[in-house]
Formats: structure tokens, C-alpha cells, sequence
């Protein structure tokens, strides 16, 4: 069996060096919108209307619902690991404790404007009578 050499190098070798991607990887869109819906155990519209609102008729014209959850990438629709966790807790507030998703964007929408919470969903800690959602929140030094 004859041996086959390697010729020398004659140019450096070609480094390539990855920038570190400095996102925390809980926040990256890694699960399809479908595949997402199976883990939750929900139907693929439900969660689409989760993540992207949904239109719907009034007298005076259309009117468009607004998201609960804003998943990690729209086109196409990625939820992040952080979003299935939100989505998770949605699922738990309208099948166990049944808060329809119009007081839930309620809840949401005070916790995001007024508390500041990014992911209000797991974030705040809510409390429910099974009709409202509510926020403990108490100002020290007002």
C-alpha cells in the first residue's frame, strides 16, 4: 500500500471566527407555529390568534383584536422558548381558571403600561376570581 503525503501549506490556513450571538437563547425562535400548537395541546388557530390578533366585525367596519403573546418571528411565525412558557400560562388562565382573552388583554395591557413588564405573562404574578384577572401591586415611598 503506497502512502500518500499531504503537501505542505504554503498560504496560512483560513480562520473563520463566529461573532457570538449575544441573545439569550430562551428568546430565539425555535419551534414552527404548528409544532408549537401540538406541544400546547392547542389547535394551530387558537395559538395563531395568540400571536397575531385576529379581525374581526363591528357595525361600524372591521376591527382587528390585538396579539396576547408576540412571538419571536413573524415570517413565518417562530414561537422562542420563552413564548411557549407564555403561551403555557395563557393556556392555564383561559381552560382552568376560563378568563376570557378580552380580560386577559386587559390584565396585560395595565402590567405592560403601567408596571413596565416586558412578558407580563410570566413576569407578573396574577390572581383570578375565575371572571377578572388582578395584580397585587404596592409603592413604597409615595
Amino acid at each position: 500500500m503506497a502512502e500518500h503525503s499531504v503537501p505542505p501549506l504554503t498560504e496560512a490556513p483560513i480562520v473563520t471566527q463566529k461573532t457570538p450571538d449575544r441573545r439569550d437563547p430562551r428568546d430565539v425562535a425555535n419551534y414552527p407555529l404548528v409544532e408549537a400548537a401540538r406541544w400546547l395541546g392547542l389547535v394551530p388557530s387558537t395559538l395563531r390568534v395568540w400571536l397575531q390578533g385576529q379581525a374581526y366585525p363591528v357595525r361600524s367596519g372591521p376591527r382587528h383584536a390585538k396579539p396576547v403573546v408576540h412571538p419571536a418571528a413573524t415570517d413565518p411565525t417562530s414561537l422562542s422558548f420563552w413564548n411557549l412558557v407564555e403561551c403555557s400560562v395563557l393556556l392555564t388562565m383561559r381552560k382552568q381558571h376560563r378568563v376570557s382573552l378580552q380580560k386577559v388583554r386587559k390584565a396585560l395591557e395595565y402590567v405592560a403600561k403601567h408596571l413596565g413588564k416586558r412578558r407580563p405573562l410570566i413576569e407578573q404574578e396574577f390572581s383570578t376570581d375565575g371572571v377578572g384577572l388582578f395584580v397585587d401591586h404596592y409603592e413604597i415611598g409615595r
